[in-house]
């Protein structure tokens, strides 16, 4: 008796998800009826990714990120720093100028420094170490 209510009990409850499921997508709706999560829940997986960051340059042949695999910045300093660098390209973003005058501390320290756009496939950058560098301002 038990394996035969089960044996219609599981495929009923999958018909029934699938259905109710599905009613916001035929429906063109955004919203969910709970505890029956829409299937678009599980396809809006982040691929694309823009980020800001700075190049920096102290006196060596070769120029480093500042956050991007900096790996002398504790999680506090890392914070803090892409906070400050996001806030710039947020700015550059609404108005099309950088305004960097009060984040003289972070241009201290390099003989040069250019604001950058970082912008990829989070799979390609993690996996290959591919993504477009984009430069937006030269700072110093």
């Amino acid at each position: 008796m038990k394996t035969k209510f089960l044996y219609v009990a599981i495929p009923l409850f999958l018909v029934v998800y699938f259905i109710v499921a599905f009613i916001p997508i035929l429906a063109k709706q955004k919203t969910e009826v709970f505890p029956f999560f829409t299937f678009k829940l599980y396809s809006k997986i982040p691929n694309e990714f823009v980020k800001y960051d700075l190049i920096y340059n102290i006196g060596e042949s070769n120029e480093a990120f500042l956050i991007y695999r900096n790996s002398t910045l504790n999680k506090l300093e890392r914070k803090n720093f892409n906070y400050r660098v996001n806030i710039m390209g947020s700015q550059y973003e609404e108005t099309g100028n950088v305004f960097f005058e009060n984040y003289t501390d972070l241009l201290a320290k390099a003989q040069s420094v250019s604001l950058v756009k970082i912008s990829g496939n989070y799979i390609n950058a993690v996996k290959n170490n591919e993504f477009h560098v984009e430069l937006i301002h030269k700072l110093k």
